[in-house]
């Protein structure tokens, strides 16, 4: 289309993509010119916050240990191959997958090695808002000092205190977006329009 996108208009278009509760916010800014010049926030929410822990170059992590520190701090792994943290009554704020291929799971821990490890914040539906992805971050930094890794983004490169905090500040946004609607994050509600 070519238009000139404006702060309102992208405002107007993700206020409306959630009042309208569509399917995929991603359907409310059909227009290409929309979608490159949506910025962190709107991004993040069509996706999710994830930091990855990968190991040194020829180095591998050991199932068993993953494990061990993801019960230590409280995560408990599922049936679908990840470890999930949760919230008092069950609701989900982050999980923790394998950053290879292959799912985990309890009989394969034992002989799992693996690169890396994702920490993925599903925006919209985790309950505890802007604390569930400042644990995310706090467990992923002591995970990635427990294993001798590094904090990287989703294109493998090195995460620091700045690119951690453009992050929170944009779920910040997308949160204060859905609040304004009625959504809590987390929320009965969030978690059926963003199922």
């Amino acid at each position: 289309s070519g238009a000139t996108i404006t702060a309102a208009d992208l405002k107007k278009a993700v206020t409306q993509a959630i009042a309208d509760a569509l399917p995929g916010i991603a359907a409310a800014v059909a227009d290409p010119a929309i979608v490159a010049a949506t910025g962190p926030a709107l991004q993040t929410l069509l996706a999710a916050a994830a930091t990855s822990v990968v190991a040194q170059t020829g180095q591998l992590f050991q199932g068993t240990t993953v494990r061990a520190l993801a019960e230590a701090a409280g995560m408990r792994l599922r049936p679908e191959g990840r470890f999930h943290a949760e919230v008092p009554g069950g609701g989900d704020q982050f999980t923790l997958e394998n950053f290879d291929e292959d799912s985990f799971s309890p009989d394969g821990m034992r002989l799992l090695t693996t690169t890396g490890i994702t920490f993925v914040l599903d925006v919209p539906r985790a309950q505890g808002g802007i604390a569930a992805y400042d644990r995310m971050v706090q467990l992923a930094r002591q995970f990635a000092q427990s294993l001798d890794g590094t904090l990287v983004d989703d294109n493998r490169q090195k995460l620091n205190d700045s690119g951690l905090d453009a992050t929170r500040r944009a779920l910040a946004a997308v949160h204060a977006t859905m609040q304004a609607q009625g959504i809590e994050p987390g929320s009965a509600l969030a978690l059926r329009l963003f199922a």
